[in-house]
Order: C-alpha cells, then sequence, then structure tokens
C-alpha cells in the first residue's frame, strides 16, 4: 500500500463523520446568510466544503495528527482538551479578526474617533478613566484609532495562526504558538479591560462582550502560560499502531 494510500485510511467514526456533516452544513449556511464580512464568507465556504470532503471520505487530517488513526480509535484525552481549548482560541480569533476588519474596512471609523471618546466619556462612571478619554486619548485620537482597529486585527490573526500551530506544528512551531498565543491574549485582555472602562456604560451587552471575552482570554493565558513555564507543552499524541 503506498504512503498516499495509507494517509487517506478512514478514521473517522460515525458520530465523528455526523459532526462533519453538521459543520458543513452550518458554515454554507453562515456563509450565505450569517456574515457579511468577504473573507468570512470565503472561509465560512472552504471550511464548509472541506468538512463535507470530510463527511464523505471518513478521513480528517487533523484527527490523525492528533492520534486517531481507525474509526475505532478515538481521540485521547488530552488531544480532547487540546482540541477543545484551541477550538476556543479560535471563536476568539473570529471574534478580534471581524471587529477589527469592519474598523479598518470603515473610512468614518478613523475620522470620527474624536465623537466616539466623546460620547464614552459624558456619563462615563469612572473618573480616571474619564481624564484619560478627555486627555491623552482625545489629544491623539487619530492614533487611538489606528490604535484599536490594527490592534484588533493583529490579536485576530495572532491567535489564528497560534491555534493552528498549537494543533499539527511540531515541538518547536508549538513552543512559539504558545508564546505567540500568550502575548495575543494578553493583548487582547488588555483592550477588553479599556473598551469595559470605556463603552461598559453604555449597555449591557458591551458590557457583558467585554468581561466574557476578558476572563475566557485569562484562562487560556493561564494555561498556555502554565505549559510554557512547566515544560509540558502540548504535545501531538503518538500515533497508535494500527
Amino acid at each position: 500500500m503506498t504512503s498516499a494510500a495509507m494517509h487517506m485510511h478512514k478514521n473517522l467514526g460515525s458520530f465523528e463523520r455526523l459532526v462533519r456533516l453538521a459543520l458543513g452544513a452550518f458554515s454554507l449556511f453562515a456563509a450565505a446568510a450569517l456574515f457579511e464580512n468577504p473573507l468570512a464568507k470565503i472561509a465560512c465556504v472552504l471550511f464548509g466544503a472541506f468538512a463535507l470532503w470530510e463527511y464523505g471520505t471518513g478521513w480528517c487530517p487533523l484527527h490523525a495528527a492528533l492520534g486517531g488513526s481507525s474509526p475505532s480509535d478515538p481521540l485521547s484525552h488530552p488531544a480532547l482538551r487540546l482540541l477543545g481549548l484551541a477550538a476556543v482560541q479560535g471563536v476568539m480569533a473570529f471574534a478580534w479578526f471581524d471587529a477589527g476588519w469592519e474598523k479598518v474596512t470603515n473610512p468614518e471609523f478613523a475620522t470620527g474617533v474624536g465623537k466616539t471618546l466623546a460620547y464614552f466619556a459624558s456619563n462615563n462612571p469612572f473618573p480616571w478613566y474619564k481624564a484619560f478619554l478627555l486627555g491623552p486619548a482625545t489629544a491623539q485620537s487619530a492614533l487611538f484609532g489606528l490604535a484599536v482597529e490594527w490592534g484588533e486585527l493583529a490579536v485576530g490573526v495572532a491567535l489564528a495562526v497560534a491555534m493552528a500551530g498549537l494543533l499539527v506544528g511540531r515541538e518547536a512551531k508549538r513552543r512559539q504558538a504558545l508564546v505567540v498565543s500568550s502575548a495575543a491574549l494578553a493583548l487582547g485582555m488588555i483592550m477588553n479591560a479599556n473598551f469595559y472602562f470605556a463603552a461598559g456604560w453604555t449597555g449591557a451587552g458591551t458590557k457583558g462582550d467585554n468581561v466574557v471575552m476578558f476572563w475566557v482570554q485569562g484562562v487560556l493565558l493561564y494555561v498556555w502560560l502554565s505549559s510554557y513555564f512547566s515544560g509540558s507543552r502540548p504535545k501531538a499524541p503518538a500515533q497508535r499502531k494500527a
């Protein structure tokens, strides 16, 4: 049997294939009806098509990389934990990238930052942050706006790239992915904290979103830093012999 044929040997059980079918269908639906961002639409179409291909072939390269070599060989608990944490990071990556892309592609965002800051300061319940909004932030509103939009975009890209490195990279790449993930998560937490102090008072949704994102990223940051400093960096489970 050739190497290519061995790699294409089915490794998904019935449940895993149904999951791929559901993911593929939902991703294509999201591309058609939910997202306006063209990059999000393209990503959903590609992801959906790939998930349906995995459903049809019964083979998943990521499943194989994490140790699942046959339908009767489910992923180990460490592999499932890594996959779950990486998936949560992927959700955070999309949230930041989508927010940054919306601002970067909107010319009115940069020009209207000054008015936005004034509104955030109008009824702000934190005197010290209100002083920051009306002082340094307003004085450098253009620079502040650029930092926000490109910072959000950078965090989204960094989290997505690092997520891939954690899942399929070699040992050295996984170590680098932990560093990149930690830096991006820390920056995301800083931005969420600032958004909370600036605009949390404007509505329960804004307040809640930033609180949830802050703590989700905090949990991920703790896990990745603990793995890095303890030396127990996430590793791909060893391939089981058929």
